[in-house]
């Protein structure tokens, strides 16, 4: 079953609420599924900050000449004011969900070694039986 993702165009993302560094979250989402999310626009990362639940979330952008780890190349970028900013290994990029975060609905880079939970992109090579396909797709 597959309670905690949705579809957004032809990809299908994955909540996974396991708290992994960035490196381990990277490791999990290439292992299971295709990679680490990458955003493209902002209807995109608002699909996804609804379904987060206010959680804190790794995403795949990372201090590479901030990249994307699953190396799309979408230039969008949501910061919040002033960051990046730049301290040793906080190359990483955290997003908040939460209406009292600080940085609510804005992406911060922060220490790689932080353990939150993380969103993972693929494809689903076909729904589960047990859901109907609203559930996965968001579409009718």
């Amino acid at each position: 079953a597959c309670s905690k993702c949705w579809g957004y165009g032809n990809l299908t993302y994955f909540l996974i609420q396991e708290d992994k560094t960035w490196i381990d979250a990277q490791s999990y989402c290439r292992q299971n599924h295709t990679d680490l999310v990458s955003v493209w626009n902002q209807t995109e990362s608002t699909e996804q900050k609804i379904s987060l639940r206010g959680l804190p979330v790794w995403i795949g952008l990372f201090q590479d000449s901030w990249r994307w780890s699953g190396k799309s190349d979408s230039s969008f970028r949501n910061r919040l004011p002033g960051h990046p900013v730049i301290y040793q290994g906080y190359t990483c990029t955290l997003v908040s969900s939460d209406p009292n975060s600080y940085y609510f609905s804005k992406w911060i880079n922060y220490s790689c070694d932080y353990s939150p939970p993380f969103i993972c992109y693929g494809k689903l090579p076909h729904y589960p039986p047990d859901l109907p396909d609203i559930m996965i797709t968001g579409e009718l």
